[in-house]
């Protein structure tokens, strides 16, 4: 059942998010609060909310949303780079030789 997020539980989400990892959060509320609050419930309002985790286990940094880098585009970077380090090699060899 859909439960209505209190503004303190908001807040402290927003608070100890970049501390403390969800299920933490999740006890934490649990014991503060009157209802029961599971780790996923934690982690779906902390995403609804923009804060955005760092990946990797046991992190508890955050990362800014608008600097998540594009898988495709970072391929597409290093690609240009192993082209142009390949023209540079090319060039001094022919260059020496």
């Amino acid at each position: 059942m859909n439960q209505i997020w209190q503004d303190h539980e908001k807040e402290y989400i927003r608070q100890h998010a970049a501390t403390m990892k969800d299920r933490e959060i999740a006890a934490k509320l649990n014991e503060l609060g009157s209802r029961p609050i599971t780790l996923q419930a934690v982690r779906k309002q902390r995403q609804k909310m923009g804060i955005v985790k760092a990946p990797g286990r046991g992190k508890c940094e955050l990362q800014d949303k608008r600097n998540i880098p594009n898988r495709q585009m970072a391929k597409n970077e290093a690609r240009q780079n192993e082209i142009g380090l390949s023209d540079i090699v090319n060039e001094i060899v022919s260059a020496v030789g």
